[in-house]
Order: C-alpha cells, then sequence, then structure tokens
C-alpha cells in the first residue's frame, strides 16, 4: 500500500514538473506564445512565357488575407490577395516579367495582423525566345491528293510537349481556312484543298503539362498537288 501510495505520489510530482517546465519554456521563450496562419498546401508552378503562376490549396485559415510570393534569393517580391473561398479551392498568382531562367519561389500567408506562416517553397521555370527557336514544325512523310480533297501524312514525334499542329490553307473558292490537328496523329484530311495552291503549318507546343502558355514552331508549307 504505501508502495501505491509513493508511486501516485511520484506521478503528480513528475505531471506538475514537466507542467512548470513547459510554463517556464513558453513563458522564457515565446512569451505569448506565437501565432502563425496557415501555411500553403499543394503549392504548384505552372510555366509560362516571361511568367509563371504559382497555385495552392486555400484551405480552412479564414485569417489568411494575402500571401507574399518571394524569389531571387527574397530580392523580388509581389503580395496577392488570397480571397476568402472554400478550404479546397485553389489560389492562383501570376508573377509577370521573369526572363527565362528557372527560380526559386518561397510563399508566406498572413493576416493582415502582423502573423505570418512558415515559409514553403518550390521551384519553376519560365520559357522564351530561346526555348521557342528550339521548336521544329511537324515533318511530312508523304501527301497525296484523294479526290478533291488533300492528305498530309506526318512521320510521328512522339514528343509530348507537342499538343497541335494547325494548318491554314484555301479551298476551291479560295476562301481561307484554318484546321487544328491537336496530339500526334499521322494525318489529316483537308477537304476541297485548292489545287496548285500551297497549305501552311505550324505545330504549337507546351513546355510542361501544367503550362499556361503556348509556344510556336516556325510556319512550314507543302503544295496541294
Amino acid at each position: 500500500m504505501i508502495r501505491k501510495i509513493m508511486i501516485g505520489i511520484g506521478a503528480v510530482c513528475s505531471l506538475y514538473a514537466c507542467s512548470k517546465v513547459d510554463d517556464n519554456f513558453k513563458n522564457a521563450v515565446v512569451p505569448g506564445g506565437i501565432l502563425y496562419t496557415a501555411k500553403t498546401e499543394q503549392l504548384t508552378t505552372w510555366a509560362g512565357r516571361g511568367r509563371i503562376m504559382l497555385s495552392w490549396r486555400r484551405g480552412p485559415d479564414t485569417k489568411v488575407k494575402d500571401a507574399v510570393v518571394y524569389w531571387n534569393t527574397k530580392k523580388d517580391s509581389m503580395i496577392f490577395t488570397v480571397p476568402a473561398m472554400n478550404a479546397n479551392d485553389s489560389v492562383f498568382a501570376v508573377v509577370p516579367g521573369l526572363p527565362e531562367s528557372s527560380y526559386s519561389f518561397t510563399v508566406i500567408t498572413r493576416d493582415g495582423n502582423g502573423h505570418t506562416s512558415v515559409p514553403t517553397s518550390i521551384l519553376g521555370s519560365t520559357y522564351g525566345a530561346i526555348y521557342e527557336a528550339s521548336l521544329q514544325p511537324r515533318v511530312i512523310k508523304s501527301s497525296k491528293a484523294i479526290g478533291t480533297d488533300f492528305c498530309v501524312y506526318w512521320y510521328r514525334s512522339n514528343d509530348s510537349t507537342n499538343v497541335n499542329t494547325r494548318l491554314m490553307y484555301k479551298d476551291a473558292a479560295g476562301i481561307l481556312k484554318t484546321v487544328d490537328n491537336p496530339g500526334d496523329p499521322d494525318s489529316i484530311l483537308l477537304k476541297g484543298a485548292l489545287k496548285g495552291s500551297y497549305c501552311r503549318f505550324q505545330t504549337m507546343y507546351k513546355p510542361r503539362n501544367m503550362a499556361i502558355d503556348t509556344f510556336y514552331s516556325r510556319v512550314d508549307s507543302v503544295k496541294v498537288p
């Protein structure tokens, strides 16, 4: 019985001591405690032409009013309003005027009362003239007339960044037609193409699946027989 009482007293003393240590630590190191706003979650970058879009989950913290996006080792920054919306909705922030390069971004949220979140960081890239100069139009394997129509056969590019090839040609009445040939199909049929005219085409690219801008190859052409 005495042993049990002693154990009970020891347990109470231990809890009291731990509580006192926690209180002392709180008062000595972080008086009053530190309040943080919720940090960004599911932070993502979307590549663009001389710009980048960042997105993240709004989250349930209704105290968050805006977010600061830093880059260039925090020498540059922008402030974005975080609107009130559902917790699972996404916030989008576009950073413009970025030379073609790779960047490291850091994002903090704020509540307007001096409280900020723990920072989150992410890498992203912008694209421009250097990237676009490397792009080529799809390569024609062969072409032929099929009745009053004109068929173009492509070599497969096997390039997932190739999103579309746009063809411009005149029909038998001389009216300019524009046709899109998305993805990487092996052929396209141009209805009623004007014989002896030229079909011009240009291939469009997105450097990443999550890109906000489209980039274009030079224009090439093929004659309609």
